[in-house]
């Protein structure tokens, strides 16, 4: 019994370690990948610092979500930091999963877009984890900036939208892959100001499978993949999560905002979102109107195409540019009508003022010598002092 304990303890240190939440350390986990200290589930633990994977050396974990877990790690051949996502290990059991991975992450690492993570590579390791490297980006996610500073202003969220559109259109006619998670918390704001749309090419891998098993952030998911139409995913389910995004990034909110996720399923089904044009005042038209467009419960009402998208939001950011330019050559107009009206006021004022000034001394002592001259006495008050102080001396 002794030395059948002591063959597992040797087993499990050769082992990858894991962070066990119960234990509050990092520890080895036995044969039903638990904790060998208290017996807690290690199923897609947090990784130890230090650990290898296919070449990828773990620093530390940055993300997690239904696709995996994001590690910030070092890429050990070429001494670069990188992204790197570990499948979650149920997916990893799934032949027809890992198979399909593999070939989105072979299409994605073939896209070369400046507002496109980069895929650097993926495989699997001797231990059998399966991963995914990708550019590292130093910066936050929309999603991060709208928890902590609120909506984006109308042309800055038309901007990051067109360069996304632009990515998204890119992706489709490139290499026919649409994202199939879009969301704020996949879009990156570099530290420079630019954004970098993250997982193309993984989230889309989920949609290759037909089950009835829903594999969308409920927020942003569109009515064709909550029903399970596999025939209808493409590109234009990627623009109704798009739309809700873009609803989020104008107004601070999803459009349809729930806690139970059940019922935002069933609103993205049936019920109308409140356009942004009722929702926001003084909010614009034909931005207001993109956003119904793509959020259309049914896929063939919304836009053909991502360049049709892509040429409404250059519309749109025309028209916000015309408006903002308009509006500073109005503000310039009425300084160059007022500021000289205000001159010559202040100028009459001020003229008035000094001849007021002029005219109040003769005027003092003009009363009191007569108030004198009829034998008055003064009162004491601050201007009959004055004249006194004269007349004595």
């Amino acid at each position: 019994m002794q030395l059948r304990n002591f063959r597992l303890i040797i087993s499990a240190s050769e082992a990858m370690r894991y962070f066990c939440r119960k234990c509050h350390e990092f520890t080895e986990r036995d044969q039903d990948k638990c904790c060998t200290n208290c017996g807690a589930s290690l199923v897609d633990a947090p990784m130890a610092p230090g650990t290898d994977i296919g070449g990828f050396e773990i620093i530390t974990e940055i993300g997690r979500g239904a696709n995996g877990v994001v590690y910030l790690a070092k890429q050990l051949t070429l001494e670069r930091d990188v992204a790197l996502k570990v499948l979650p290990e149920q997916r990893a059991n799934d032949p027809e999963f890992v198979k399909n991975f593999l070939k989105e992450a072979r299409a994605a690492a073939k896209l070369n877009h400046p507002n496109i993570v980069q895929a650097y590579d993926a495989g699997v390791s001797s231990l059998g984890t399966y991963f995914f490297a990708m550019e590292y980006i130093s910066g936050r996610t929309l999603d991060e900036n709208l928890k902590e500073n609120g909506p984006l202003k109308v042309a800055q969220a038309i901007n990051i939208a067109l360069k996304v559109a632009e990515a998204l259109d890119y992706a489709w006619e490139k290499q026919r892959l649409f994202h199939g998670d879009i969301k704020p918390d996949n879009i990156i704001m570099r530290n420079d100001g630019d954004v970098k749309l993250a997982d193309l090419g993984l989230a889309a891998t989920i949609f290759e499978e037909k089950s009835e098993e829903v594999m969308a952030t409920p927020m942003y998911a569109p009515p064709e993949v909550i029903r399970g139409e596999h025939d209808k995913f493409g590109c234009k389910t990627d623009m109704y999560s798009f739309g809700a995004s873009l609803y989020e990034l104008f107004s601070g909110e999803p459009p349809h905002n729930e806690y139970d996720c059940g019922k935002v399923l069933e609103m993205h089904l049936h019920e109308a979102h409140m356009p942004l044009k009722e929702k926001l005042t003084g909010f614009p038209q034909n931005a207001s109107d993109l956003v119904d467009s793509l959020l259309a419960k049914n896929p063939d009402e919304r836009p053909d195409s991502w360049k049709e998208v892509i040429e409404q939001l250059q519309e749109i950011q025309e028209a916000g540019a015309e408006k903002s330019k308009s509006g500073h050559n109005n503000f310039k107009k009425i300084i160059f009508f007022i500021l000289p009206a205000l001159i010559i006021l202040s100028g009459i004022v001020f003229y008035y003022l000094k001849e007021s000034k002029k005219n109040d001394v003769p005027a003092i002592i003009t009363a009191t010598l007569d108030e004198e001259l009829h034998g008055q006495k003064s009162t004491g008050s601050p201007k009959s002092k004055i004249f006194d102080v004269n007349k004595t001396a």
